[in-house]
């Protein structure tokens, strides 16, 4: 049975619903694999009162889901001994890509560990005990 592959114009009609009707976004990017190949489709712009178009190299902030996809990835990566927690995350971004060097003035060097500890402002409610199950020690990626 062939998947069903749906067409890069029903995606834009999804994408702008959501965007102009639904107001669930300002812009959205999908990236699209399918057997024939890769595509993305973008509907929308930057931000509000920033009309610049979106694209597949359009840089987003990693929302709360995406860390729980993230942490889960890099725990592969770790067990495969691809990387390590305690790498710099510096190390695997593209050289154009700068990682901040400070914080408070204070100098700082983003280890992968520290990117699986990081929250938002509302873990701030989670219980101290429910926050403890989610540090880089919990995870099942001891070698």
């Amino acid at each position: 049975m062939e998947p069903t592959v749906v067409s890069t114009g029903e995606i834009r009609e999804i994408l702008a619903r959501r965007i102009d009707h639904q107001k669930q976004a300002v812009g959205i990017v999908v990236g699209v694999i399918e057997p024939n190949g890769r595509r993305v489709v973008a509907c929308g712009n930057l931000a509000n009162g920033d009309p610049r178009p979106l694209d597949g190299d359009t840089i987003f902030e990693i929302g709360s889901v995406s860390k729980v996809f993230t942490s889960l990835l890099l725990a592969d990566m770790v067990k495969r001994k691809e990387v390590t927690v305690d790498d710099p995350a510096a190390k695997y971004l593209p050289e154009h890509v700068r990682m901040p060097e400070r914080i408070s003035r204070r100098p700082i060097s983003l280890l992968l560990r520290f990117l699986l500890n990081s929250f938002t402002a509302s873990n701030r409610r989670l219980s101290s005990a429910t926050k403890s199950r989610f540090t880089p020690r919990g995870l099942p990626i001891q070698a």
